[in-house]
């Protein structure tokens, strides 16, 4: 299905030129993010550099989805907080106290693979 997107990227491209967008918004979906690589192979051979924007409402929207319970406020709460964090420093740091209170609510680690991939991204 993702597939289906690369034509539309690539045919924008070909309409303007060579297009090299410096800014991309997408709302963190995993298709759009390998849409987005495939129809501009300069980003994966380092030709290319284009910071990739995510939607804080879209985002807002999947830690709610993915967090949302009683259960897991405080790493809500946190990952909520480091949304909105103006340095990389305070951003980190903020996601690291998510990872450890994921650790301690869920045994399992599942939350806090899921923070890690997220933060990775």
């Amino acid at each position: 299905m993702w597939i289906q997107f690369i034509p539309s990227f690539q045919s924008m491209s070909i309409y303007l030129g060579k297009w090299q967008p410096r800014y991309i918004m997408t709302d963190d979906s995993a298709i759009e993010q390998r849409v987005i690589r495939l129809a501009f192979p300069g980003l994966n051979a380092g030709e290319q550099e284009v910071t990739h924007l995510l939607c804080s409402v879209h985002s807002n929207r999947t830690l709610l989805r993915r967090l949302g319970s009683d259960a897991n406020k405080p790493i809500y709460q946190l990952l909520k907080h480091a949304m909105y964090c103006f340095t990389e420093t305070k951003n980190r740091k903020l996601c690291e106290q998510a990872i450890q209170a994921a650790t301690a609510i869920d045994s399992t680690g599942n939350t806090g693979k899921y923070i890690l991939a997220a933060n990775s991204l």
